[in-house]
């Protein structure tokens, strides 16, 4: 019974003293640092740095629920998507129609978004405004009977009313 618990010590002994593999890789979560140009970007290791970038730092609020992509183009990989009609802060605009967001002001780069997937705080109620769509008049379909009275038809029905 001693040899045994001796051989099990032993082995314990003998294993916990082998070197352990390197405790962290790389993974695409990691926060790096990149720069490009003048400004210095935080984001993860699976979001591309742009090559260049228009700076806008500004809010924008979103107009429809957009993918955000690892790429500023659709060959990237999904990350997430924005909230219909919610915040988001655009750091600038790479050299194609896309915006670089974060979710703060001055955070880190999250992804991109297609360039019309919002608007500027600013401007967001006057685009809901705009982007409604017109009730266009109903034609009418009147004549002049006799004097002063006349015939309309009713666009629903086909039948004429005489008034």
């Amino acid at each position: 019974m001693k040899i045994r618990i001796m051989l099990v010590l032993l082995t314990t002994l003998a294993l916990s003293a082998c070197k352990s593999g390197p405790l962290h890789k790389d993974g695409p979560d990691d926060i790096i640092t990149s720069q490009v140009g003048e400004l210095t970007l935080k984001h993860r290791r699976a979001i591309e740095p742009p090559e260049s970038l228009k700076l806008i730092n500004q809010q924008y609020t979103s107009l429809y629920a957009a993918s955000i992509m690892t790429r500023p183009d659709y060959s990237g990989t999904l990350v997430g998507h924005l909230t219909n009609a919610k915040p988001f802060y655009v750091i600038g605009q790479p050299n194609n129609r896309w915006l670089a967001i974060s979710e703060e002001k001055d955070g880190n780069l999250v992804g991109y978004v297609p360039f019309n997937a919002g608007v500027p705080s600013t401007q967001y109620q006057a685009t809901l405004r705009q982007d409604r769509p017109r009730r266009t008049k109903a034609k009418s379909d009147c004549v002049a009977v006799g004097g002063d009275s006349k015939a309309c038809k009713d666009a629903a029905s086909e039948t004429w009313i005489i008034d």
